[in-house]
């Protein structure tokens, strides 16, 4: 997935508070418990079965037999650099119009708040 993938399936559905449709899959977005993206050479599944060769090879030298499942995608998150922070910038819903509006009058609130106190 591109950047500009990432950025129209993931960061703006996230930040408007919608669900997210991933590898023909809908995520609701209140199921999400938290949320990593990080950046492969390849593509996804090509990362994950590069990675279990790798394992299996690695199991061989050390005279091990793996019989456990191709790994899945998201175990890539501990080989690959995680770069959430780049695409990932607020709560979810933090981009709605509302969210917006509603931080706006409680900054308004919490300024006058001071002020009165202030003069008071």
């Amino acid at each position: 997935m591109s950047a500009d993938e990432v950025k129209q399936q993931i960061s703006t559905p996230y930040a408007k508070a919608r669900d997210l449709y991933i590898n023909r899959r809908i995520v609701k977005i209140a199921d999400l418990e938290s949320i990593a993206i990080v950046e492969t050479p390849m593509p996804a599944m090509e990362a994950a079965d590069l990675m279990d060769r790798e394992i299996s090879a690695e199991d061989k030298r050390h005279g091990l037999v793996s019989l456990r499942p191709p790994l899945p995608p998201y175990m890539l998150a501990s080989r690959f650099p995680d770069v959430t922070d780049r695409f990932i910038t607020e709560a979810p819903g933090a981009g709605t119009p509302w969210m917006k509006l509603a931080l706006w009058v409680s900054g308004v609130v919490g300024f006058a708040a001071t002020v009165w106190g202030f003069f008071r």
